[in-house]
């Protein structure tokens, strides 16, 4: 009986270079799979143990807490309750606090910015202020005849809307009507102004 010696691996079994550099990459690989896991074990042991400790001083920091805000309760989650309904209520008080001072009316400011422009011989002679209706009316007054140098109500509203505190509390100032009289034995001339108060809701 023949007895024939077959090699049914030849030609698929890798040559020995080649099985030696598949070796040397599988094990670069596994050791650097390696390092990273020990790299991230260490950083989840770190943590662990920070939450562990930061478990530990919680009850401690709770306590000091309480103390120093005087607080009657010693449950930490129910005094942060209480303060956080406390703050929401001084958060409102202060909105409705802002509220009103923003619907206030810079009486004085608004005089001034009226007065300022004018010359040296015209004064500020009446001013009324209706908060209820949003309006303001005033008088200019001005000496009668050719000392007035060319003032006009057109270069009083010009002048007016130049200015900041006007520009923002009076809107649309418009010449009503102007009027000779005698003030203190002196001929006058009175010019009337009325506006709307901007920006002062109810």
């Amino acid at each position: 009986m023949a007895v024939y010696e077959i090699n049914l691996a030849k030609g698929r079994v890798a040559p020995p270079h080649r099985r030696r550099r598949q070796y040397w990459m599988l094990t670069l690989y596994i050791a650097v799979v390696g390092v990273i896991f020990v790299i991230l074990a260490n950083s989840i042991t770190r943590e662990l143990l920070t939450a562990l400790a930061r478990r530990e001083q919680m009850p401690v920091l709770e306590r000091k807490c309480l103390a120093a805000s005087g607080a009657e309760t010693a449950d930490i989650v129910r005094y942060a309750n209480t303060a956080g309904a406390e703050m929401q209520r001084h958060a409102e008080t202060l909105e409705a606090v802002q509220a009103v001072f923003g619907r206030r009316v810079r009486v004085a400011q608004i005089l001034l910015g009226l007065a300022t422009p004018l010359p040296a011989e015209a004064r500020l002679f009446s001013a009324d202020l209706n908060a209820a209706k949003h309006e303001i009316s005033f008088e200019v007054l001005t000496p009668d005849g050719n000392s007035t140098n060319g003032l006009s109500p057109l270069k009083l509203r010009e002048a007016w809307a130049l200015d900041p505190v006007i520009a923002a509390e009076v809107a649309g100032i418009t010449s009503a009507n102007s009027e000779r009289s005698t003030v203190d034995g002196r001929s006058v001339l009175i010019l009337r102004f009325t506006g709307r108060l901007a920006g002062k809701g109810s």
